[in-house]
């Protein structure tokens, strides 16, 4: 028998979301592709760094772990988005956009995995959009409109502090 992914994940309850920015992501795992979790993995990264200098896409892959070829293909859509700016030359390399405060997860989940993902059916199911509903279509529902605002309200900016306190405890 094979062991749901999502058994192993601790429970999930909205109303006491992690506090840690990475212990953020294995929720998105849940719901978002592993592009998602390694985009905001890589805004993440270039906030907390804080710098006036492009960073180099090899230098956040080996900071974060993020395959290389993986993060190049994400660092397009994160550009053609407007989140990140690319800058090339021996002295370029990526910088986010616009201020962190100003990038919202959601817009980056939207950049990575579209539109679509914040209204699709959690069984994937076509027929699933308020005319003939899943089984878990008003369960499900209230959830979704859930997370999609914490997704709005929470900024790269306030998971990159977060990050750092954590670093900052001994």
């Amino acid at each position: 028998m094979v062991k749901s992914r999502l058994a192993v994940l601790p429970p999930f309850r909205l109303s006491v979301l992690p506090s840690c920015p990475f212990a953020v992501l294995p929720y998105m795992i849940m719901i978002y592709s592993t592009s998602t979790k390694y985009a905001v993995m890589a805004l993440i990264e270039l906030a907390v760094r804080q710098n006036d200098r492009p960073v180099q896409i090899r230098e956040i892959s080996a900071s974060t772990g993020i395959p290389h070829h993986f993060l190049a293909k994400l660092v397009q859509t994160l550009v053609k988005a407007g989140i990140l700016s690319s800058t090339k030359g021996r002295c370029g390399g990526l910088q986010l956009a616009r201020l962190p405060q100003k990038i919202t997860i959601a817009e980056v989940v939207k950049a990575i995995d579209g539109q679509q993902v914040f209204q699709s059916c959690i069984f994937g199911l076509q027929s699933c959009d308020g005319t003939k509903n899943c089984p878990m279509h008003s369960v499900w529902g209230p959830i979704r409109e859930q997370i999609l605002n914490f997704l709005q309200k929470t900024t790269v900016a306030d998971l990159a502090s977060k990050m750092r306190q954590e670093d900052e405890k001994p």
